[in-house]
C-alpha cells in the first residue's frame, strides 16, 4: 500500500535550492508563502512532479512515502507549547520543502480556526494534551480521515519528518479504505450509510437517550466523485445494527492497517479519500527532543480560491478538543 520514492542526488539538490528562493513567512504571510511555491514547482525535477501528481489525482497506492528530503541542519529543540504560542515565530527552512512538495498534489489551504490560521502546522507532543484524541496528544491517535464531516475536508495531506521520536518507536498508521470496505458484508455498508453516527459533545445538539452528542452523520455517503468515507474509530453508532456495521469497518481497519516510522528527511503523502491514518502511542520527554512533524492540507481545488475556510463543525466539537486548537486573535 505505501509506495517509496527515494531522491536521487539530483532532485534532493534542487529541491534545496528552489526551497532557498522561497522567501515568504508561512505563518505570517501564507498567502504569498503559498504562491511562491506554486511559482517554483514548475523548476521541479519532472520525475518527482509526475510522481506527486499522481498522487493528487488519486491514482496509484493512495500513500507515498518520500524519503531523502533536504532538511536543515540545526533544528531548534522540539517546542514545548502551541507552535502558534510562542513569543517568537521563526521560519525553520523545511516550511518551503512542504509547500513544494503539497504544491505538486494540490491546493493549500487551512481551517481558520486551527492554529490561528497557519498554512504550515507544526504538530508535536504538549503536556497539557497528554491524553486528548489530538495529534499533539501522547496517547494512541486512532485510525481516522482528515476532517471528516467538514463540510471542506481536505482530499490529501503531507506529513514531513523534521525530528523522530527518540526511541524510534512511534509510527504513523495507514490502511486503505477500499481494502477496508471490500472485506465488510453489503448490509453492512448500508448500514454505514445511515445517519446514524456522531460524537459525544458538551456542545452537541443533538440528544441520544441522555448524552448530548453531535448531529448524526452516516459514514459512508455518495459524491459527485464518487464514494467517499468519514471515519473516527471512536465515532459512537446510534442504533445496534450500526454498531455492528462499526465495529466490522474497524476490524477491517486494523486488518488492513500497515505502520511506517517518519524519520527527519521523510514525507507521507496521504489520499484522505483512500486511506485514513493514526499514529501509534507516545512516550514524550518533553525535553526538547520529541517527535516533531510538520504538515499542510490539500484540495485538488479550492472554493474561489479561498485558502482559509471555516472549520462546519467547529461549533459542535467538545470543550477538551476545542482547547488543542487556537483561533484567530
Amino acid at each position: 500500500m505505501v509506495e517509496v520514492i527515494d531522491l536521487s542526488p539530483e532532485t534532493r539538490s534542487a529541491l534545496g535550492r528552489l526551497s532557498d528562493r522561497i522567501t515568504a513567512d508561512p505563518y505570517r504571510s501564507g498567502m504569498a508563502f503559498v504562491e511562491e511555491a506554486r511559482a517554483a514547482t514548475p523548476h521541479l525535477p519532472s520525475e518527482l512532479v509526475r510522481s506527486l501528481a499522481r498522487a493528487g489525482a488519486h491514482e496509484g497506492t493512495p500513500v507515498l512515502l518520500v524519503r531523502g528530503l533536504p532538511v536543515p541542519s540545526g533544528l531548534p529543540p522540539t517546542p514545548n507549547v502551541k507552535f502558534d504560542h510562542q513569543r517568537e515565530i521563526g521560519r525553520l527552512g523545511t516550511e518551503a520543502l512542504l509547500a513544494l512538495l503539497g504544491s505538486c498534489v494540490g491546493e493549500i489551504f487551512t481551517y481558520r480556526e486551527w492554529d490561528s490560521g497557519h498554512m504550515v502546522q507544526n504538530r508535536y507532543p504538549i503536556a497539557s494534551h497528554r491524553t486528548i484524541q489530538s495529534a499533539t496528544g501522547s496517547t494512541e491517535l486512532v485510525l481516522h480521515t482528515e476532517a471528516a464531516f467538514a463540510a471542506l475536508s481536505p482530499d490529501h495531506l503531507v506529513l514531513l519528518g523534521l525530528r523522530a521520536d527518540p526511541g524510534s518507536s512511534v509510527q504513523t498508521v495507514v490502511a486503505d479504505i477500499g481494502t477496508a470496505l471490500e472485506s465488510i458484508s453489503a448490509s453492512s455498508r448500508r448500514q454505514l450509510a445511515a445517519p446514524m453516527f456522531a460524537f459525544p459533545s458538551d456542545h452537541g445538539s443533538h440528544m441520544a437517550g441522555g448524552p448530548r452528542m453531535t448531529e448524526p452523520h452516516p459514514i459512508l455517503r455518495q459524491t459527485t466523485e464518487g464514494l467517499c468515507l468519514d471515519y473516527q474509530h471512536s465515532i459512537t453508532p446510534l442504533s445496534p445494527e450500526g454498531a455492528m456495521a462499526l465495529a466490522e469497518l474497524n476490524a477491517a481497519f486494523t486488518a488492513a492497517a500497515e505502520g511506517v516510522t517518519l524519520r527527519s528527511g521523510e514525507a507521507l503523502v496521504i489520499d484522505n479519500r483512500r486511506a485514513v491514518h493514526g499514529r501509534t502511542a507516545l512516550q514524550p520527554r518533553f525535553d526538547g527532543t520529541d517527535r516533531w512533524i510538520q504538515r499542510v492540507l490539500l484540495r485538488r481545488t479550492l472554493p474561489a480560491d479561498e485558502r482559509v475556510v471555516s472549520d462546519s463543525r467547529f461549533d459542535q466539537y467538545p470543550s477538551e478538543f476545542r482547547s488543542t486548537l487556537a483561533r484567530p486573535k
